[in-house]
């Protein structure tokens, strides 16, 4: 289309959606507030004890005290997701979250998901396109044990992987992809 005529297109639909509005305008009704009394019964006032602290790390840290439960609940949110999955090697993010579950500190026998079942209620991940979240709920005398799993996972490396791991949670990944698609 000629850049004159474009501009000349522009301008119709500016004047036809104004013409719109005109001609709607003395169909809407003005807002009117509601009488004093009701107002005044519906005070609405929240206060939230969110504090937000980065360590010397790096790591943002977000503590949302609840005094009414006897639970704890610790996020993991690490900003790399499927976006970074180089071309071909598709799900390889979701691969990733998969296997940090199944590592092990040296020389130790249990896995990470062994520690989680010890330690927590309920735990879970999640792979996004730009973000891998891990969370595990636990009653608050377990916070220590799920912070230390945190930290533990956050601290390994590939030298803790075993072939035979690799292949089978490659498989997993795979018929999970499957069957979403």
């Amino acid at each position: 289309m000629p850049h004159s005529r474009a501009n000349g297109l522009r301008v119709g639909i500016v004047i036809i959606a104004l013409l719109a509005t005109v001609g709607c305008a003395s169909r809407v009704r003005p807002f009117t507030a509601p009488p004093q009394s009701v107002s005044e019964h519906r005070q609405f006032s929240y206060t939230h004890n969110i504090s937000l602290f980065r360590v010397s790390n790096g790591m943002m840290v977000a503590s949302v005290p609840d005094r009414n439960t006897n639970l704890v609940q610790v996020d993991m949110r690490y900003r790399v997701g499927a976006a970074e999955d180089p071309k071909g090697k598709e799900g390889l993010a979701h691969l990733v979250e998969h296997i940090m579950f199944e590592l092990r500190k040296d020389g130790e026998a249990t896995t990470i998901t062994d520690r989680l079942r010890q330690h927590a209620l309920f735990h879970n991940a999640s792979t996004t396109w730009d973000a891998t979240n891990y969370t595990a709920t636990g009653v608050a005398a377990n916070l220590k044990a799920l912070l230390a799993i945190e930290r533990d996972r956050l601290a390994s490396d590939c030298s803790m992987l075993s072939d035979e791991l690799l292949v089978r949670e490659r498989e997993v990944v795979r018929q999970e992809i499957a069957w979403r698609h």
